[in-house]
């Protein structure tokens, strides 16, 4: 089992959703993009994974404010779906051997000086 599956089981298991609505909805891609991928078993891209923390984490915001359990629950178990899929692009940044040591030293240099430069609130994100 691939980890969107993963997710997509642990996902549906509280919240009803098809696997269209999942693709274009949680994922943003097209309509039969889990489908496609669960069939070739392959994963979803870092860029999938991160429009579904995006997702996840504006759901979890607005559910924390709630005073029923069940809505603080599910607010809960989305952050933690969340930690486990910054863990996965984590993973596959270290995974990867896209660029030798120069190059990645580089990217580094580059990371910390657009840093310097950002507002505290913007936070730029690096996916290989």
């Amino acid at each position: 089992m691939t980890f969107i599956e993963e997710v997509y089981t642990e996902l549906t298991k509280r919240t009803p959703i098809n696997t269209d609505n999942f693709s274009t909805d949680w994922l943003g891609q097209s309509r039969s993009y889990y489908t496609s991928i669960k069939s070739r078993h392959i994963d979803a891209s870092s860029q999938s994974l991160v429009h579904l923390m995006n997702k996840l984490t504006l759901l979890q915001e607005a559910m924390s404010v709630g005073r029923h359990d069940l809505l603080r629950a599910t607010a809960h178990e989305h952050g933690q779906l969340c930690e486990r899929i910054a863990a996965e692009l984590a993973q596959r940044s270290c995974r990867k051997n896209v660029a030798d040591l120069p190059v990645r030293r580089m990217i580094w240099t580059a990371m910390g000086d657009v840093l310097g430069r950002a507002e505290m609130s913007i936070m730029p994100v690096l996916i290989l």
